[in-house]
């Protein structure tokens, strides 16, 4: 029985969507995930229409679609951070984004790949004593197996420093500032970040999706703060625009950094466990030359 430790998950950029690997494009690389962190898998929408045939049985079924998706966790290492936030985050000038291929290992089970992928829905999400946690929410065009030539394939080398942590927002040179100023009270942010992917027709057998196109990208925030401030409050009271900037600096010195320039807020409500927080919420906008949100990853120096 294979352990859950024991799979494997290898994923690169594709030339074009749903073409599979492509040396001249990208290497593989290796993509740790926690037990359960792979989750693409095909599934089957199924027509089974109900006659008048004298049986109250079922008589006949069309499969119509094979819808193909599911969560990716990856940890986010500073070797393979900006690869993972072009995954999400990245549009070129006519708003296009990257697919991608994913190759995912399980011993003494056939591999499977699945092509085409590409992200509808980034989770960003960091809370005290915690690493940074991504969630994709990907689409794909299909998944192959043996049938369609896919193999076995050697081990791909994984990162050895440790991955992101919450911690490295509070580390000299880092911050989590709100509205420009420092706030030490912060205990987590979640960011997400919309594609509003548009599926295309199904066809072929088996009936995949024929095109995957990106729509609108909308970006919001919420915040967890201990400190019961009064701005928050008045952000939605007075409809102010404030802006926030969580910078992680790993130890390595490589960083990663989060700014939303503009947002607006939703609401701010309170929670309460043994003392009562702040959780409010925003939604990013662009503002002049301004992204709605600014994604930068720099290497060790």
């Amino acid at each position: 029985m294979p352990q859950p430790e024991m799979q494997v998950l290898r994923m690169a950029r594709e030339a074009t969507w749903g073409g599979g690997y492509d040396a001249g494009t990208d290497t593989w690389k290796g993509i740790s995930v926690p037990t359960g962190g792979y989750g693409i898998e095909p599934q089957n929408t199924v027509d089974r229409p109900r006659k008048s045939e004298g049986t109250v049985q079922q008589t006949r079924a069309r499969r119509t679609e094979m819808p193909v998706g599911g969560d990716v966790r990856p940890q986010v290492f500073p070797s393979i951070a900006q690869f993972l936030m072009d995954m999400f985050h990245y549009r070129d000038a006519n708003g296009g984004m990257y697919s991608y291929v994913a190759e995912w290992k399980t011993p003494d089970v056939e591999s499977r790949r699945h092509v085409g992928i590409m992200v509808d829905r980034a989770r960003i999400e960091a809370r005290t004593g915690g690493e940074l946690v991504l969630t994709l929410t990907c689409i794909a065009k299909n998944e192959l197996g043996a049938e369609d030539g896919v193999t076995d394939f050697t081990t791909p080398t994984f990162p050895t420093t440790v991955s992101y942590y919450f911690l490295d927002a509070q580390n000299a040179g880092a911050w989590l500032k709100y509205d420009d100023v420092a706030h030490a009270t912060i205990r987590g942010f979640v960011i997400e970040e919309m594609n509003n992917l548009e599926r295309g027709p199904y066809a072929g057998d088996p009936p995949v999706i024929t095109s995957l196109k990106p729509g609108a990208q909308d970006t919001t925030l919420e915040i967890t703060d201990e400190l019961l401030d009064n701005d928050y409050r008045r952000d939605v009271r007075d409809f102010r625009q404030p802006s926030f900037d969580a910078k992680f600096v790993h130890p390595t010195g490589a960083s990663i950094r989060f700014q939303i320039p503009l947002m607006e807020a939703d609401q701010a409500s309170e929670s309460a466990e043994n003392i009562v927080m702040t959780n409010p919420r925003y939604t990013a906008r662009k503002s002049g030359s301004n992204d709605q949100m600014t994604i930068t990853v720099e290497d060790a120096s």
